[in-house]
């Protein structure tokens, strides 16, 4: 076993923080190529020299044990015959075990931030969604409770409440919506709403307006933006008036 192989132990714990951690995983979602490898090399060197650093101190304190250096020798004992050089053997084996060091620590150290830091996947949500004008426009629409008018490429269009949003680690390009009303686009641009919601949320349950609900996919809209019942009424004759919709919280 050439004890160089071990080099890319501490790559695959790099992977398996940048994925697990809330912080970094929506990122290296979007990210492929050059900048992936990087994040990846730049984290496992960082859990490499964690793991020497612990493994080092570990090792200076419990050296006086005589039971310590007696499990010491027995595992480059073992260990030797399985490297191609056993020159400097106590070194290799060192070295190999801190390669899996970095390993164990990319799998736990998510683990525990996560937990420390339970806003961490919000504020990633945040920092992921601002490198796409739509996905940020629908997770302030989310947060505002904003009613939007979504008009489709077949020239549908839908007035409503974004229920989610596409999560960005995920290849799942589409948004749940409550419907208020729902129309076409005419030619000249103007909107004809032919069916309105509200008569069917009548203080029932919120099962039943989920019932409702719509998927829409991200590649069939055409258009967002923020709607306003006011500014409508002011532009057209029709007096229409959706109701208010409860949403439930958690």
């Amino acid at each position: 076993m050439e004890p160089g192989f071990a080099l890319l132990l501490p790559l695959v714990g790099g992977y398996l923080y940048v994925v697990g951690y809330s912080a970094t995983r929506y990122l290296v979602a979007r990210e492929d190529g050059h900048r992936l490898y990087f994040r990846v090399a730049y984290h496992g060197v960082c859990l490499f020299l964690c793991a020497l650093a612990l493994f080092g101190g570990l090792g200076w304190l419990l050296n006086h044990c005589h039971w310590f250096a007696t499990a010491h020798a027995q595992l480059v004992a073992a260990v030797a015959p399985l490297l191609k050089s056993r020159d400097h053997a106590s070194a290799q084996v060192a070295f190999v075990i801190v390669c899996f060091g970095s390993v164990f620590l990319g799998r736990l150290t998510p683990v525990v931030l996560n937990r420390l830091r339970k806003n961490s996947i919000d504020d990633a949500l945040w920092k992921a969604a601002q490198e796409n004008e739509l996905e940020e426009f629908l997770m302030e629409a989310v947060a505002l409770l904003r009613t939007v008018s979504i008009t489709l490429t077949a020239g549908k269009v839908y007035v409503g409440i974004v229920l989610t949003t596409p999560e960005p680690k995920t290849d799942r390009r589409v948004i749940t919506l409550l419907p208020y009303m729902s129309g076409y686009r005419v030619e000249e641009g103007q909107v004809i709403f032919t069916t309105f919601y509200d008569q069917f949320y009548q203080e029932p349950t919120d099962a039943d307006a989920e019932r409702f609900r719509l998927v829409l996919p991200l590649d069939k809209m055409q258009s967002i933006s923020y709607f306003d019942m006011e500014i409508y009424e002011r532009f057209n004759l029709s007096k229409v008036e959706p109701r208010r919709v409860r949403r439930k919280t958690s």
